[in-house]
């Protein structure tokens, strides 16, 4: 039976995993000035959390993490090819943003949805598949969200060039 930490763990990353799926449904402005923000703290936690549980690294883990990384870069730039722009329909927030680019919103829609599913999915089923094989870091809560900090650095340098293209198409 798993104890008090491992469920708050578990509600934790469930939340997390539903504001990001649910993120990509709604329009948001588009701030390029703290792109890395989301997949530093990501990473950082995933460290962290996959440090709690120190394994033995079979080379299964090493083999099917870099599966599952692949994956994620390639759903970043899947999810930034399918990124729908828009003119920003309300002025931006107080802080300072940059005039280009601080009007535009941004979302990916059920695409979106979809690729982030794809990514948990492949997750779930190579932890269960491979877990009596041996690799046991995949079961970690610490590797989903390294995926996802992978997904937001691919998204976020794939998105640049198909901004600048919004922004002249858009007029802004």
């Amino acid at each position: 039976m798993p104890g008090p930490l491992s469920i708050i763990l578990l509600v934790l990353v469930a939340a997390l995993v539903v504001f990001l799926l649910g993120q990509q449904l709604f329009w948001s402005r588009l701030d390029l000035h703290r792109p890395w923000l989301l997949p530093v703290i990501l990473a950082v936690v995933g460290i962290l959390l996959m440090s709690l549980r120190p394994f033995p690294t079979a080379p299964l883990d090493l083999i099917a993490s870099g599966i599952l990384f692949v994956v994620a870069f390639l759903t970043g730039i899947a999810m930034a090819a399918i990124t729908q722009f828009r003119a920003a329909v309300s002025p931006p927030p107080s802080r300072k943003i940059d005039t280009q680019v601080g009007q535009l919103d941004e979302r990916t829609g059920w695409g979106g949805v979809a690729m982030l599913t794809i990514l948990v999915v492949a997750r779930v089923a190579l932890s269960i598949v491979l877990k009596n094989d041996g690799a046991r870091y995949l079961s970690t809560s610490g590797i989903l969200l390294l995926l996802f900090a992978a997904n937001r650095v691919a998204y976020v340098i794939a998105i640049r060039p198909r901004v600048r293209q919004a922004t002249v198409r858009l007029g802004h």
